[in-house]
């Protein structure tokens, strides 16, 4: 069987041989929901007004959205909703929006048209974020995990606000969207460490247990995210997109709370798989672009494809990386290759990009990691990976180090792609 793994924005065909390799895919029959889909659901929110009854003419609306590491439809979800809003008397004029970018780069001028849209950059006003601006932020109030909480004033300046996110995913806040818009999307770099720092469990190995993918009770850090959320005293009308290869299969809308959770139980009931045994070889596709945009990114990818793989297993993660490492921090951690100084250091010293870090470096330990991808030789130490050009390459690689008898699992998109036993029931 021919199967074609996306890499970057192209894909690598590979002959699978199904005796040894057990392809792991996701329900392929799922449909587009569709432009009359996607209307029929800003009218019909989870326990929540309509958007008709949401927005008036007068009101001035802010529409946010995320940076260009997520792919979230938002061009097309952008393009309906401004329809609708005209639809509604909204002007243009009080219509702006915001990129919700967290503590990530700055987006090209090329990324925001994919973001946005044809024709919105001309038209309309864009904000980005910047964490780093302590000017631009207000305090509202310290989480009952005693995080405080600065964000973004310009929210303050709408009288309702829109956002537009996909739900995925997310190895240590359980899922990514919703929510995560907000904070850390539009927090200030103090907030977004104080909850970040919630993944570490320092009487522990490093990591808390409960700050992991598909988990949201009893999650800190997940908990502290919705918490600061809801206190941003603005209506919120949150559109939630779930994704599938990149189609795009439902909306939910709703509130910032319960229109999240549905969407969350929507997506694992799509993504998640009933494969619970681990095999001796996991060949993983982050999923092209922008899933597999930077090393950080690609971290998502890899800590799905362990639950797969056994413990010393290899696994063949493909991930062209044209952006790099996504934050020179994270690089900068990954020089500390002892396990028990690195986790020393990052509750003496925690830093945001140091707990990713402290991830890849437990699966670069205990797991054989063999990286395609277009990262230069010098990226090859500190992450403890040997890097290929060549697929083929790495595969010959990987079948030199494994027994004749081994078993493997071939998973396309594994970015959205887990086991059902780690998700919540």
């Amino acid at each position: 069987m021919i199967i074609q793994l996306p890499y970057g924005k192209e894909y690598i065909e590979f002959k699978c041989d199904l005796e040894k390799l057990k392809l792991v895919t996701l329900n392929c029959e799922l449909a587009d929901i569709g432009d009359q889909g996607i209307i029929e659901r800003f009218y019909n929110p989870i326990d929540y007004d309509s958007l008709d009854k949401f927005i008036k003419p007068e009101d001035k609306v802010l529409i946010v959205v995320s940076d260009a590491t997520r792919y979230t439809a938002s061009d097309r979800i952008i393009k309906i909703l401004l329809w609708e809003l005209a639809s509604l008397g909204v002007k243009r004029n009080n219509i702006e929006f915001i990129i919700s970018l967290g503590m990530h780069r700055l987006p090209t001028v090329k990324e925001m048209e994919e973001i946005l849209g044809r024709g919105i950059l001309e038209n309309f006003k864009i904000n980005i974020h910047n964490a780093f601006e302590s000017k631009n932020m207000i305090f509202i109030g310290v989480t009952t995990y005693g995080t405080s909480v600065y964000i973004n004033k310009i929210l303050y300046e709408f009288d309702n606000v829109v956002i537009i996110s996909a739900i995925g995913y997310h190895y240590f806040a359980g899922y990514s969207g919703g929510r995560k818009s907000l904070v850390p999307g539009l927090a200030s770099i103090e907030t977004i460490k104080a909850n970040h720092r919630l993944v570490i469990d320092e009487k522990g190995y490093g990591k808390n247990p409960n700050a992991t993918i598909g988990k949201l009770k009893g999650n800190p850090v997940h908990l502290d995210l919705m918490e600061a959320a809801k206190m941003i005293k603005v209506p919120i009308f949150c559109i939630n997109t779930i994704l599938h290869r990149k189609r795009l299969v439902d909306v939910i809308c709703g509130d910032i709370e319960n229109s999240f959770y549905r969407a969350c139980e929507e997506f694992a009931r799509i993504s998640s798989v009933e494969e619970n045994e681990r095999r001796d070889l996991v060949i993983a596709s982050c999923g092209g672009y922008p899933r597999d945009i930077n090393v950080i990114q690609s971290l998502k990818s890899l800590e799905n494809a362990t639950y797969f793989c056994k413990r010393g297993g290899v696994i063949i993660l493909l991930s062209r990386c044209k952006g790099g490492w996504g934050n020179k921090e994270f690089s900068e951690w990954l020089k500390y290759d002892d396990v028990n100084v690195f986790k020393e250091k990052l509750i003496r010293h925690y830093a945001i990009n140091a707990q990713p870090a402290f991830t890849w470096r437990l699966h670069s330990i205990n797991y054989n990691i063999l990286m395609v991808s277009d990262l230069a030789s010098s990226f090859q130490r500190k992450l403890n990976v040997k890097l290929f050009n060549s697929f083929e390459d790495a595969l010959k690689e990987a079948l030199s180090r494994l027994p004749d008898d081994y078993k493997g699992f071939l998973i396309p998109h594994c970015w959205e792609t887990v086991p059902s036993n780690l998700v919540e029931q």
